[in-house]
């Protein structure tokens, strides 16, 4: 059995399109996942509606222009929740950072450098790994598709094993 915290869900690039952030959110339920980082370009702040119940992290991207709204949003659903440009947070010992653009990354912001640095804003999924840091883009859940392919990543923090997944067909896809 996973502990609840060491597998997350990560996404980015939802641009609004609901039906894709419904089947992203089914493919994390199905692994047990409670929390989930999102990477940016929301869209309408309706959207977090669907994020109900999950501990969520969300870096606010170049097209999200309700920035206030989001981050008020999504404390009510859980004070946790935490929406900010950039954020920065400790989960089961690793520190991970989330920004939509990976060049907009500021890594003056925490003493040591980060195990993992999230990103979107590419619409391409990808990971990078370099030392001990790991930079991962789970791809565009609803956003223009730029590699062929919407997707997201399920992600073991501890053990750094990531899986990626198309949408809507929740298909695996090997990066």
């Amino acid at each position: 059995m996973n502990n609840q915290r060491n597998v997350v869900g990560i996404l980015s690039d939802t641009h609004n399109h609901k039906e894709n952030t419904r089947v992203a959110i089914e493919i994390f339920k199905q692994h047990g996942i409670t929390t989930i980082f999102h990477c940016g370009d929301l869209g309408n702040p309706d959207l977090l509606n669907l994020f109900a119940g999950f501990e969520l992290y969300l870096a606010i991207g170049n097209t999200d222009t309700h920035p206030a709204e989001v981050a008020r949003r999504a404390k009510q659903f859980n004070l946790l929740n935490k929406v900010e440009h950039q954020v920065n947070i400790r989960i089961e010992g690793k520190l991970i950072g989330i920004v939509h653009d990976l060049y907009s990354f500021d890594s003056s912001q925490e003493s040591t450098p980060p195990d993992y640095i999230f990103h979107g804003h590419t619409h391409r999924p990808s990971i990078k790994i370099s030392g001990c840091q790991t930079i991962l883009n789970p791809g565009t859940t609803g956003g223009a598709v730029r590699a062929g392919i919407h997707s997201i990543c399920v992600l073991n923090i501890n053990t750094g094993q990531a899986k990626f997944f198309t949408l809507p067909d929740s298909n695996p896809l090997i990066i």
